[in-house]
């Protein structure tokens, strides 16, 4: 009886190796195959800026940049009148960052008003 598990894991441990191996080489073969461009580029870049017009909405805004960016500032003006900044990280300037502020109208979608390059 001794004898049956040490034959067990002998014949399941060229198995588990051997297993391990395939995954490993499929892990390999994915990461290998993925586009560059399957990485996020989380900037935005001065013509993707340029882009951006007052009146768009959010979800317009995010396909044009491409990401939602980072939530800055909330100001509720009145019941009916809100202004929400969110931040975007410029591809060409490590001290600047696009503010984009956006107002919602008595529970409206929020559009853009405003865009502007500022120091962090």
């Amino acid at each position: 009886m001794s004898r049956t598990p040490h034959v067990l894991v002998r014949l399941a441990r060229p198995v588990a190796v051997a297993l391990c191996l395939v995954l490993s080489t499929l892990v390999v073969g994915v990461a290998a195959t993925a586009p560059a461009s399957a990485a996020p580029d989380r900037c935005v870049s001065n013509a993707e800026f340029v882009k951006v017009k007052k009146g768009m909405t959010v979800p317009r805004v995010k396909q044009v940049v491409g990401f939602n960016g980072r939530f800055h500032q909330r100001l509720v003006v009145s019941q009916d009148y809100v202004i929400v900044k969110r931040r975007y990280r410029l591809c060409a300037s490590r001290t600047k960052v696009a503010e984009i502020g956006y107002v919602s109208v008595q529970g409206g979608p929020y559009k853009v008003t405003r865009k502007v390059k500022v120091a962090r």
